[in-house]
């Protein structure tokens, strides 16, 4: 073989350093997203849903016949419904979010009633705020599923790998 003739198989060492440095990124990036998804669930997992087991569901949950002021905390969904005065939950922003006033003993409600909940409490719910309120088996809509949906049978009924090799005839040409 002709050493000075190029190897196809090497090609990918003639690229820039710049395009494999992007590509690097591009790969970091994409693991980064994935991982945040589970970081998040498992935060909600760990940390979130104890304190919201021990200190809300009592009073805000669907096992009561009719949760305080209308307010569910049982499921993402709920939360971001809200209840009598307005949305519970509005991920990403805490200001626009009655928990973290309620739970901040601010000027529209002090939850717990009973007592202020530990500061560590506090900084776990407004940091599950600040994170978007993740919450397991969500999609980003608050409808519960399966992430990502999976249907077996459907996709083997509708992709194209599953389907049956067919003759096609050949189109016309000029």
């Amino acid at each position: 073989m002709n050493a000075s003739l190029p190897c196809h198989r090497h090609r990918f060492f003639r690229l820039p350093a710049i395009k494999i440095i992007v590509a690097g990124f591009v790969v970091l990036i994409l693991a980064a997203v994935a991982c945040a998804d589970d970081a998040g669930d498992e935060f909600f997992e760990k940390q979130v849903r104890p304190i919201l087991a021990a200190r809300c569901l009592e009073c805000h949950s669907g096992k009561s016949a009719s949760p305080k002021g209308g307010l569910r905390l049982d499921s993402r969904a709920a939360a971001l419904k809200g209840g009598d005065t307005g949305q519970a939950v509005v991920p990403g922003k805490l200001k626009e979010s009655l928990l973290v006033d309620a739970i901040s003993y601010g000027e529209l409600y002090q939850m717990p009633p009973k007592g202020r909940l530990p500061t560590e409490e506090v900084a776990t719910l407004v940091k599950w705020v600040e994170m978007g309120a993740p919450w397991p088996g969500v999609q980003e809509s608050g409808v519960r599923g399966q992430k990502p949906d999976f249907d077996l049978a459907k996709r083997k009924a509708e992709h194209w790998c599953w389907q049956p090799i067919k003759d096609f005839a050949p189109p016309a040409v000029q």
